[in-house]
């Protein structure tokens, strides 16, 4: 278990081997997939305590991506060509449909959006003709969404679909990177990595100032001996600008948040938030805050949001984004 803010490691819960794909269920459960092993095929957990409640379903054939409904919470499995369903009775997978779907090739991953179900195929060869398949909610069909080997894809293992419809996938092989495609499947960028081995510590994507999204990430360079600073990209994924620190310290920022023109930053090192212009990332400031500042938002009454995490200072705080004044 990860912090989505930050990254941070939060936890790690013991489960049974072989674990190759996951999905948390509406009825407080986690389902797991496990590929291989002693406990090849389906268990539940607690999704709250991790407490390994049993086999839920026997492998029944290849089974390599689970997902949730989230219109009828029925269990959707793909392997190979085929998505079949299940529905939970008495604790155990019962079988509702055996070929809820069919198409593609060796569907490994599932995700459902906008009401539709998507899956990354790795093609017949898994050599440089991996697509994503789309399929409505009563099964059919409605074909590839990317184009086989598109944009050079070659191995889908790993997708998700961004808020603007963008699907993003991890294309295992040869790159080991991420690339961008629009919901219509055209090919957009190898959506970009942070510079110089840096470790992204925030990210923020905001609404556009002239055309487009922008998005920010701030980076930790402890590893490289570098200051830590922040990067904001255009909508076309391209580097626009890079700051530099204005911070001592090897902590760098621990949250970010869009206030009109400006982007502001929480630091840890200093005990401060940063002001910082989202067109060309001049620094505008540094201003006080209350110790270990892990978060930052902006109120629907214009007030800025600081929670402390640590210290004596543990709680929300409020500021005036005008004035700065606490």
């Amino acid at each position: 278990v990860y912090d989505r803010t930050v990254g941070t490691f939060v936890t790690a819960v013991s489960i049974r081997e072989r674990s190759a794909s996951m999905a948390f269920g509406q009825d407080g459960y986690n389902y797991v997939l496990h590929g291989e092993g002693t406990y090849v095929g389906i268990r539940r957990y607690d999704a709250t305590t991790g407490a390994d409640q049993g086999q839920w379903l026997a492998k029944e054939s290849w089974m390599s991506g689970i997902a949730i409904g989230p219109h009828d919470g029925y269990l959707y499995v793909c392997g190979g060509s085929t998505i079949k369903r299940y529905q939970d009775s008495g604790g155990s997978g019962v079988l509702v449909e055996s070929q809820f779907a069919s198409g593609g090739n060796k569907m490994i991953h599932m995700v459902w959006d906008g009401g539709y179900l998507y899956a990354s195929d790795l093609g017949p060869a898994t050599d440089n003709d991996g697509t994503v398949q789309r399929f409505d909610s009563s099964g059919t069909h409605m074909g590839a969404v990317i184009a086989p080997g598109a944009g050079g894809l070659d191995q889908p293992w790993g997708f998700d679909i961004a808020p603007n419809g963008d699907i993003l996938i991890a294309d295992y092989n040869p790159e080991q990177l991420v690339r961008r495609y629009s919901a219509d499947g055209t090919f957009i960028d190898n959506f970009p990595a942070m510079p110089n081995s840096g470790r992204p510590w925030a990210l923020a994507v905001g609404p556009p100032l002239e055309s487009g999204f922008y998005v920010y990430t701030t980076g930790s360079f402890g590893n490289t001996g570098d200051p830590d600073r922040m990067f904001g990209y255009d909508s076309d994924g391209q580097l626009v600008w890079e700051t530099e620190d204005h911070v001592a310290g090897g902590q760098g920022s621990r949250a970010l948040e869009l206030v009109g023109k400006e982007l502001y930053t929480t630091r840890w090192d200093g005990h401060t938030y940063q002001r910082y212009a989202r067109d060309d990332g001049a620094f505008l400031g540094t201003h006080s805050s209350k110790q270990f500042p892990n978060d930052i938002a902006l109120g629907p009454d214009g007030y800025l949001y600081v929670v402390s995490g640590d210290g004596g200072d543990k709680g929300i705080h409020r500021y005036n984004p005008t004035t700065q004044a606490y």
